[in-house]
């Protein structure tokens, strides 16, 4: 797979870029970038699984919660088999070094199909053991640090480990602050292995990853922009992506690497509240609104000479 899929441009209104799979200078805000995996279950007759997602600022499990994010469901997140991928973001406030920060998850449901609401398809509790049932029964540890990659590696009884994680700089323009990335390896130069492929394995992926707020002041919800995301290589392939479509998995079902394509695609959104001081000097902490959109993208397989662009832009509230 050429490097070069792993540099491209991402600009805006305000003019931010950032360049990927190279060291980018810090700036003097940390916005970073978390991925989470769930490797498939060993169960039989598992078709669903779903699973609550939350990140906190602090070591096992305390401090304040950066996100939650409940009904990560594999049929939608992952594999369909109960393996799942989601990106989101963490919290470095450290001048001087690494936060840590933690990862909470609960599996809520193992289903015989697709997980529905009713819960038609939910296999009963009583007969398999859950060993992440509530709050607080698995949660890991994870330095959250800019410029540099981290492992998040779940080790449970009815799951196999999963090795990944993300974490990113950020950069300034007027009132907001953003946080972009590009990534396509780990620091270790290990490819980024999270999306899985028609034959259920996890292949090869780049991750954009965009995160701002208009901070506390602003009063207002945070915007972010994206047009679409345009792959093309030197052997005439491309393909168009659209940001706008999901949340996670695109395909279904995934494609074949072996075609030379893009095979499957996901896209997280969400908001969440982060601290960021006392903006007003009244004592209290203060939270400012913050929005992330990331989208991973199936690259193995792809010929060299292959380029991904797209352009994204941020405002404070909605534009009229």
């Amino acid at each position: 797979m050429s490097r070069k899929l792993c540099a491209f441009a991402l600009g805006s209104v305000a003019s931010f870029g950032v360049g990927a799979c190279a060291d980018t200078a810090p700036s003097d805000k940390e916005g970073n970038r978390v991925a989470i995996g769930v490797s498939p279950l060993t169960l039989p007759g598992i078709e669903d699984a779903c699973y609550g997602l939350t990140v906190f600022d602090a070591a096992a499990g305390g401090g304040q919660v950066v996100w939650s994010q409940a009904d990560v469901c594999s049929d939608q997140y992952g594999d369909g088999a109960g393996a799942i991928t989601y990106i989101g973001t963490c919290v470095d406030e450290n001048a001087g070094g690494s936060q840590m920060n933690s990862v909470q998850l609960v599996l809520e449901q193992l289903c015989d199909g697709p997980c529905e609401d009713d819960l038609s398809t939910a296999i009963d509790p009583s007969t398999y053991v859950n060993p992440c049932a509530a709050a607080g029964d698995c949660v890991l540890d994870v330095p959250c640090e800019k410029n540099a990659d981290a492992l998040v590696e779940f080790n449970i009884t009815v799951m196999r480990d999963a090795n990944q994680g993300f974490f990113d700089i950020a950069v300034n323009f007027e009132d907001i602050f953003c946080s972009a990335k590009f990534d396509c390896e780990y620091g270790t130069d290990d490819p980024i292995a999270l999306l899985h492929t028609v034959h259920g394995d996890r292949g090869h992926t780049a991750v954009l990853a965009l995160a701002c707020s208009a901070g506390a002041e602003s009063g207002v919800d945070t915007q972010l922009f994206m047009n679409d995301i345009r792959i093309k290589c030197d052997n005439g392939y491309s393909t168009v992506l659209s940001p706008n479509a999901g949340p996670g998995n695109v395909y279904d079902p995934p494609g074949d690497p072996a075609d030379g394509k893009v095979w499957q695609y996901a896209t997280y959104k969400d908001t969440e509240e982060i601290p960021c001081g006392d903006v007003d000097d009244d004592g209290d902490e203060d939270s400012c609104n913050k929005i992330f959109w990331n989208v991973a993208i199936g690259i193995e397989g792809l010929p060299a000479g292959c380029y991904l662009q797209t352009t994204a832009s941020a405002a404070d509230g909605t534009p009229a």
